[in-house]
């Protein structure tokens, strides 16, 4: 989620803290300069204690200035600071106006005018040099009041004439300088405006011209862009590559297209530019040859506009495009060369080819046009009007192309008909006019073809693009078409409306243990049912993975979000029954209004997702009302990302081991390793904060294979030293779906020296239901290299006996879930008992986690478990203080 925009303002206020702070040094060396000359020269004149007295303070005031403008360029403040540093800078520009405005009263020579008419031009002097301040106006002001006028008032208490003509004049100077302080700040606010408002529209322009570039490049059609002042064409590579040439062959003036006109085309191209440029058509069409790189010609198809002209209304500029026609032109002149020719190339035509008269009249269909009409004999058609099985809202289109052909025109149009025996179909036809051999037109001729399927996978596709393919709903472009268009109805109206970003609680935790197959078809019946919950006016949209958002329009606040709400939570309560097994699913809903907690799209849906996330850290299956503090979970999560793709990179994990008890004899006979993550500032983060963001980024897959390698390096140690301990590693979801995961175990094993014997592999119980066939393949690549594998968290997933017996496993590990209340719950009693039956049978080694107690322990040596680890036995601690255990 990104961060909310700041506004224009805060933008300035930023850029004026910037400025400030860049012109502070130079004013402080001018500050240490001017005030030791005006201390030198008082010196001669006054005691000089005071004198010291006040150049100390100036200097005091300077150094605290210096120091704030050091400390400013190393916090490198965002916009959120500004305010803060600027109210810092005022301060230090007001300390330094009263100790300025202390040389104005003391120390003062009281009957020296010429000293004092000295000291005068120096503050005066000082004054008019803070312009640089009027970048903030109260700074400016704070300074020039504080530093001239207590030499104001000393002048006009004076009692020589001179001491109040100074005075006075002060007075005047002291209103020029903060009036020109005023104008000056004005100026430098509406320039940085100025400045930053033309920032979008450059932006905008450069996309502009990014587009221009893709359709230039994109574009079928050969397109040219004529200067008509400088007479310079921009013809694209499309233009050039049709008549076979490449970039570089052709330059850019007008004259590259004239040279390669057929002579016997120009003057028609010449005259139908002219009256184009001089507004007697509306645009430039003009049919005629041009020659090739290889010397031949082509039937080129030159369609162009005038798109800008002067104030006088001469045309400044004009586009156009170049299509080949060539083979239109072909099929003509055969038309006009015979009628026989015509007629067998028509019934041979596989499309339907027509002749009609200006008043829609059939005179002539062939073969394939007959079927394509559902006609039996051209005797049921011949003589009629074809606008009969046209439909009405095509109706009017069909004839206005009939009259731009008898017109002389050409034209494309794809219309509607329903058949003779009423089936319904898309059909596209190319016109053109028929002439006999005077010139004149006798009739319209036209190829058709039938273009239903391409209709209907054009909508289909179109469809595609605005709805989620699994369950057909509004995917995230069409929501947020409609979500604006809601919130501009909302507003004429007056009306509130909410947004409802729904997610499913551990949707994760089915995929991984069921398949995507049933995740899928879990989503289809979601989806199904919440359609059940949304009104006409209402908009149900999935954007992705298990994420859904409901436009709720003409809601009157939170009591009518709230029943919408409870009919969510009622529809999604009931079981799914799935491939055989009864699934309970339950939603974490955020909820954003409009217009207090968004006046766009994007902010209210990114505030009901930021609601969502609340509600899933408040327990799941719950629903949370968006308030504006929550956004500041959203920058924390971000900011957790980031410092965690750096940790890798800063040797910031750590791995901790738990030592793993042999309950027969009380040693200890290997370790789990688990990771940590030592972060300098925040300190020791708990997996339980980082785990989960690491799967959902990936950053789960370098952090594993790192722990990987740390815990073989440290168990092939401990070998190295005498001390042989199996150590057993966690393997994520993802990181266990990788291919060739063996090979890089393999490779592991092979750099770090450690046994495969002593590696043992742990994965969760729901990981190994994600693809039984593939996960047995997986384990016994692994087990083919030598690890052992351990089943963890035994008992919390959907596993399948029937899947268990087949899997070549080691190992498994109860969890710790079963262990708590083992001791006085009989069921958990129950459970664990039947776990290590079944174990036994399987001939597994058993392990329980989770060991805190000493009722514990008795339970499991109770029940045979072979090994315990736990907060009885140690706690994780690194690696430097666990042979101190053993």
């Amino acid at each position: 989620m990104s961060a909310i925009r700041p506004t224009l303002s805060e933008i300035i206020c930023t850029e004026q803290v910037r400025l400030l702070y860049a012109s502070l040094p130079v004013s402080l060396v001018i500050t240490i300069i001017s005030a030791s000359i005006l201390a030198i020269m008082q010196a001669d004149i006054l005691e000089q204690v005071p004198v010291i007295g006040w150049l100390l303070a100036i200097l005091l005031v300077t150094a605290a200035r210096a120091v704030l403008a050091f400390s400013y360029r190393r916090a490198a403040p965002d916009g959120a600071q500004s305010k803060i540093w600027l109210q810092r800078f005022r301060l230090g520009a007001l300390a330094a106006g009263l100790t300025w405005g202390a040389a104005g009263w003391w120390p003062f020579t009281p009957n020296d005018i010429a000293h004092q008419a000295f000291l005068a031009i120096v503050l005066v002097g000082i004054a008019a040099g803070a312009t640089s301040l009027s970048v903030d106006r109260p700074a400016a002001f704070s300074f020039i009041l504080a530093l001239l006028l207590p030499l104001i008032v000393h002048l006009l208490s004076g009692a020589h004439p001179l001491q109040l003509a100074m005075g006075f004049m002060g007075l005047l100077l002291l209103t020029v300088l903060s009036v020109n302080a005023h104008r000056l700040h004005r100026n430098i606010i509406d320039n940085l405006s100025l400045r930053l408002a033309a920032e979008p529209r450059e932006q905008a322009l450069r996309e502009s011209e990014a587009r221009w570039h893709y359709a230039l490049n994109g574009a079928g059609d050969g397109v040219w862009d004529w200067n008509t002042q400088s007479n310079e064409v921009f013809f694209s590579p499309r233009w050039k590559a049709m008549l076979g040439y490449a970039d570089a062959d052709i330059g850019t003036t007008a004259m590259e297209w004239d040279s390669r006109v057929h002579p016997e085309d120009k003057a028609q191209c010449y005259a139908d530019i002219e009256r184009h440029l001089s507004g007697e058509t509306a645009t430039y069409v003009n049919e005629h040859r041009m020659r090739c790189k290889d010397g031949s010609y082509k039937w080129i198809l030159d369609r162009g506009q005038v798109v800008e002209r002067d104030t006088t209304g001469a045309p400044l500029r004009m586009i156009g495009t170049h299509t080949d026609i060539s083979e239109r032109k072909v099929v003509e002149t055969a038309l006009a060369d015979s009628r026989l020719r015509l007629q067998t190339i028509i019934e041979a035509e596989p499309e339907c080819v027509k002749q009609l008269a200006a008043d829609g009249t059939l005179l002539q269909m062939n073969r394939a046009g007959l079927d394509m009409i559902e006609a039996d004999s051209a005797d049921q058609v011949i003589g009629r009007k074809v606008t009969g099985i046209i439909t009405p809202a095509s109706r009017k289109d069909f004839m206005a192309l009939t009259q731009r052909v008898f017109a002389g025109g050409r034209g494309t149009l794809a219309f509607e008909i329903v058949g003779l025996k009423g089936s319904r179909r898309w059909l596209e036809t190319h016109a053109v006019p028929l002439r006999d051999t005077q010139g004149k037109i006798t009739a319209l001729l036209s190829v058709t073809r039938d273009i239903t399927e391409r209709k209907a996978a054009t909508e289909h596709i179109q469809h595609l693009a605005h709805h989620d393919a699994l369950t057909d709903l509004p995917n995230r472009s069409l929501l947020h078409e409609r979500l604006t268009q809601a919130i501009l109805l909302a507003q004429r109206k007056n009306e509130a409306l909410a947004v409802m970003f729904l997610d499913l609680d551990r949707f994760k935790h089915v995929n991984d243990s069921l398949g995507h197959q049933v995740g899928d078809r879990l989503l289809v019946e979601v989806a199904r049912r919440l359609q059940t919950c949304v009104r006409a006016s209402d908009t149900l949209a999935r954007l992705g993975g298990d994420e859904f958002v409901l436009v709720l329009a003409d809601v009157t606040g939170t009591h009518d979000a709230t029943h919408a709400v409870q009919k969510v939570f009622a529809v999604l309560q009931q079981p799914f029954l799935l491939e055989g097994r009864e699934l309970t699913i339950t939603p974490s809903i955020g909820i954003s209004l409009f217009p207090e907690d968004g006046r766009n799209a994007d902010e209210l849906i990114r505030n009901a997702d930021a609601a969502m996330y609340q509600a899933k850290e408040a327990g799941r299956s719950t629903f949370h009302f968006y308030t504006a503090d929550m956004n500041a979970r959203a920058l924390d999560l971000l900011a957790l990302e980031a410092a965690l793709r750096r940790a890798l990179e800063r040797n910031e994990l750590v791995m901790f081991y738990q030592p793993k008890i042999e309950l027969a004899s009380g040693r200890m006979i290997g370790v789990e390793a688990l990771i940590r993550w030592q972060h300098p500032e925040w300190g020791l983060v708990s997996p339980a904060r980082f785990i989960p963001l690491a799967e959902e980024t990936g950053l789960i897959l370098p952090i594993g294979e790192w722990a990987l390698r740390e815990a073989c390096q440290q168990a092939a140690a401990w070998h190295a030293q005498g001390q042989t301990l199996t150590v057993a590693v966690n393997l994520a979801a993802r990181q266990f779906r990788q291919p060739a995961l063996a090979a890089r175990v393999a490779a592991i094993l092979a750099e770090t020296g450690l046994d495969a014997a002593a590696l043992e592999l742990e994965i969760t119980e729901s990981a190994m239901m994600h693809d039984p066939q593939q996960v047995t393949a997986t384990l016994s690549e692994l087990k083919r290299i030598g690890v052992r594998i351990a089943i963890d968290d035994f008992g919390t997933g959907y596993s399948s006996l029937g899947y268990l017996k087949l899997f070549p496993v080691d190992v498994l590990k109860i969890d710790q879930t079963f262990i708590r209340d083992a001791p006085t719950h009989s069921r958990d009693a129950a459970i664990v008992r039947v776990i290590i039956e079944m174990a036994r049978a399987l001939e597994l080694q058993v392990v329980a986690e989770g060991v805190e107690t000493a009722a514990h322990l008795d339970f499991v040596q109770a029940m045979g478990c072979d090994l315990a680890q736990g907060y009885l036995f140690a706690k994780p601690m690194p690696a430097s203080e666990l042979l101190q255990q053993r």
